[in-house]
């Protein structure tokens, strides 16, 4: 039975079938030299005892065999999955880093184009409108009318293309960090929405480039969701420090949403994309006439 074991667990059904054939060979061999424990006064009984002896023992080890190298099988296809798995997860890791990248290089050379080009072309014409409402007498009340018109529309898109450029490529976040650039971008908001938006912050200063991004375009986001689907008049921002980890909050009062049913878009699967990738996660908590909480957190030790 040890031989029998042995052979099982280690040479699989080809070990067993072995060690069973020498063992039928040393019991014949036996029985017939009147040795062995299958020794009797008629060869007819020993021969059968050999027969159940080797049905009875042959089987049941034959199964164990088989099941054993079943089960060795599975776990080599499990390994080969589980490493394809990986591979693929690490593809896609790659991938999303890259679309990353790309994006923001992308919004960069927009904000550029925008600040620097178009930006520049509508302050000249602004200019030139304020020369020809000027430049028009007293007495051409309509002219005029229509040339401030003019001037204050073409001030209103001067503002707004400064503002989308900014929100594609943030130079105070750029230059001054993450902390100036979320104030700022709070202002923002509340500027343009005419809404309350406070901002508090702990001692941030430090950042990788990278960290202070990617929380950047979660608050931007996260305040795009509270004005637009949750319709809030009252938002705060909190950029704190809780143990290792430095977690960004966006709470507001507006309309909430049911968890069961969110609404559509890609701006959750975005954030979730951003901070996984820097090992990060978010949770959002809401519900319908209460407001919502968004809260994104990443590890400072990774970050630095």
């Amino acid at each position: 039975m040890p031989f029998l074991i042995l052979a099982a667990t280690r040479f699989k059904p080809v070990g067993v079938s072995t060690t069973i054939s020498l063992l039928a060979l040393v019991s014949i061999l036996s029985a017939v030299q009147d040795k062995g424990n299958f020794f009797a006064n008629h060869a007819q009984n020993s021969v059968l005892a050999i027969q159940l002896f080797l049905i009875v023992i042959s089987i049941p080890m034959l199964f164990v065999a088989i099941l054993i190298e079943e089960r060795g099988i599975a776990e080599k296809d499990l390994r080969e999955s589980r490493q394809i798995l990986r591979e693929n997860y690490r593809r896609n890791q790659d991938l999303a880093g890259k679309l990353l990248s790309a994006q923001e290089d992308e919004r960069k050379r927009i904000g550029r184009e925008l600040h620097d080009d178009i930006g520049q072309r509508l302050a000249l014409l602004s200019v030139s409108g304020d020369q020809l409402y000027g430049s028009l007498p007293a007495e051409m009340e309509n002219q005029r009318a229509l040339a401030l018109t003019l001037f204050r529309d073409l001030e209103s898109l001067c503002s707004d293309v400064q503002a989308i450029s900014h929100q594609l490529h943030s130079s105070s976040l750029q230059h001054l960090g993450l902390e100036v650039a979320l104030r700022n971008l709070c202002r923002t908001v509340a500027d343009q929405n005419r809404i309350h938006v406070m901002f508090h912050s702990d001692d941030v200063a430090g950042l990788p480039s990278e960290i202070a991004l990617c929380l950047f375009r979660v608050a931007q986001e996260a305040l795009n969701n509270a004005v637009k689907h949750g319709k809030a008049k009252q938002i705060d921002v909190v950029l704190a420090i809780q143990g290792e980890r430095l977690h960004l909050t966006i709470s507001d009062t507006g309309i909430g949403f049911d968890p069961n049913h969110p609404f559509g878009g890609l701006g959750l699967i975005s954030m979730e994309e951003r901070l996984r990738f820097l090992g990060g996660n978010v949770a959002v908590k809401s519900q319908p006439g209460i407001g919502t909480d968004v809260d994104a957190e990443l590890p400072l030790r990774k970050a630095a």
